[in-house]
């Protein structure tokens, strides 16, 4: 079960966010942000993005489309 706390800078600029707007303490939070960076080169394969509610999955997606 992944639970981590955290954050996101607020720009009221855009509504996008990239991978430097989400701020995570814990390792595993860490961990996915650059797993993430890693599978947003894999531009032609679809991505599922689980997890609880809460936990920043909106947040991943935007990253992953500014990513790319």
């Amino acid at each position: 079960k992944f639970q981590d706390q955290f954050y996101y800078r607020s720009n009221s600029n855009h509504t996008r966010f990239t991978f430097s707007d989400i701020i995570g303490s814990s390792p595993a939070m860490q961990a996915a942000i650059q797993q993430a960076k890693k599978v947003s080169s894999f531009t032609s394969m679809p991505i599922l993005i689980c997890g609880e509610t809460g936990t920043g999955k909106e947040l991943f997606a935007h990253a992953l489309k500014e990513e790319t």
